[in-house]
This record gives C-alpha cells, sequence and structure tokens, in this order.
C-alpha cells in the first residue's frame, strides 16, 4: 500500500480538493459524479446516520473479491431499508499505484450503474490508508464490512469477501 497523500495532509487539513485546497468540515467534493470524503468525512458520513442500522462496505475496483461480494451486498439492502437503515460502500481505489482521483471521479458512475448498486457510494480521496486503518481499527485487507447498530455503535467488522449468507446474518444483526 501506498503511503503518499494525494493533495495534503488529511489529518491536519482535512478533506482535499484534487488541487490542495481543503473543503468545508469534511464536507464532500461531488465534482465527477462522485462524492469524495477524506477519513473525517467518512466519519461525519456516519454519523449523519446514527439511528440507523448500516452495514458499511469497504472496496476497490482492483480488489477482484471487493467487486465479487458487490452483487450479494446489493441483495441484502432490503433488510435494512426495511428497518430504516442502509448499505453504504466506500471505495478506496486511491489506495494502489495506477488510480487517481480525476479517473476515479470519471469512471466510478459508471462502475456502480454497470453493476446495478443503488445504495451510496462514496470515494475515499487519499492514498494513504492509515488515517482510516487508526479511525476504524482494521487490518486494511480489502474488502472489510463494518457492521452499525441503531446506537451508532460498531459491533462486528468482517474482513475478507461475505457470502450472501454471512451479508443477511449482518444485516440482520445491525437491525436488532
Amino acid at each position: 500500500m501506498r503511503a503518499s497523500l494525494l493533495a495534503c495532509v488529511v489529518l491536519s487539513l482535512g478533506a482535499c480538493s484534487d488541487d490542495g485546497a481543503p473543503s468545508r468540515n469534511g464536507q464532500p467534493l461531488e465534482e465527477g459524479g462522485i462524492a469524495v470524503r477524506d477519513v473525517r468525512g467518512l466519519a461525519t458520513e456516519l454519523e449523519s446516520r446514527r439511528g440507523q442500522p448500516l452495514l458499511v462496505n469497504f472496496w476497490a475496483r482492483w480488489c477482484t473479491p471487493c467487486v465479487a461480494e458487490l452483487p450479494d451486498l446489493e441483495a441484502v439492502r432490503p433488510i435494512l431499508t426495511a428497518a430504516g437503515g442502509d448499505v453504504l460502500g466506500f471505495t478506496m481505489d486511491l489506495w494502489a499505484p495506477g488510480y487517481d482521483l480525476p479517473d476515479a471521479r470519471a469512471e466510478l458512475p459508471g462502475f456502480i450503474a454497470e453493476r446495478g448498486l443503488t445504495y451510496p457510494v462514496f470515494l475515499y480521496g487519499d492514498t494513504d490508508p492509515i488515517p482510516v486503518l487508526e479511525e476504524f481499527g482494521v487490518s486494511g485487507d480489502l474488502p472489510f464490512t463494518m457492521v452499525i447498530d441503531r446506537s451508532g455503535q460498531v459491533v462486528e467488522i468482517h474482513e475478507g469477501r461475505a457470502s450472501a449468507e454471512e451479508f443477511e446474518a449482518l444485516a440482520r444483526m445491525a437491525t436488532r
């Protein structure tokens, strides 16, 4: 994994546009059809959904197991929406060499549409995985899915590819 920064030091400046200018309070950069978040923006996105059961999936287009599990994740969305919750996707495309912010903004909407994903997907706008790993206490292997209950607590983290049955169990865990 690369440890270089895309446009600014995330922990000190917050969200950044691709020219390095910070955005306001971790709010999304909507240019290019995909919302971009830094680590504080990810946390803000989760906090804004407190009270909702969530499955939060971290994945990347270059990650074969990640892409393979997307249809199963989409299939459990009705369990969550029926309970007032949702699935959120955070793509970590920029963690791999050869992926950049302008290309990801341009390509992700088509990728999402081709796979029939209807849940919100956000792009992590930094090449440095360390802030995410530290914030959410995960190993860094993709994919991983956090189960968040109505109180906003992470009640489970599933690391690695999940099967349809595992996603269903995780969704039910979130909605208890």
